[in-house]
């Protein structure tokens, strides 16, 4: 009875330890209101990549403006929770990177459209996508 108690013990014991583990790398931020998932955002945008959610934190608060904006960029048009992720950066920051991010030819409709949600939002601009538009 006691192996099997000790068995049971040891197998509670490595699920905890995964459990740690996987909370650990799943950290989540609250900023603001907002809860940041830095797994999910890892998932949608940097999955050809191998970043942990400190890199990506560490680049949202990078004084390269190159490394914030390729942060930006794969936020804008891969994220599926798009607002939030985008409050990792600083708002005047996010502004800078909104006014100055420069729609690619590459998939220009899909960028375009990500931009103008993000400038409507963030930065109570005019909402310039028909499809998304009151009809008066």
């Amino acid at each position: 009875m006691q192996r099997s108690l000790k068995s049971i013990w040891k197998i509670y014991i490595q699920k905890l330890h995964i459990r740690l583990k996987f909370l650990r790398y799943n950290k989540q931020c609250l900023e603001g209101f907002i809860l940041i998932n830095y797994e999910r955002m890892i998932k949608d945008c940097f999955w050809e990549y191998n970043f942990t959610f400190e890199e990506i934190q560490k680049l949202s608060q990078s004084d390269n403006a190159h490394e914030k904006e390729f942060l930006f960029e794969k936020i804008l048009l891969n994220s599926t929770n798009l607002f939030a992720d985008l409050k990792i950066f600083d708002s005047k920051i996010l502004a800078d990177l909104i006014n100055n991010y420069k729609v690619p030819s590459f998939n220009s409709a899909h960028a375009f459209k990500r931009k103008n949600l993000a400038e409507v939002y963030f930065l109570n601009k005019p909402l310039t996508i028909n499809e998304l538009k009151w009809i008066a």
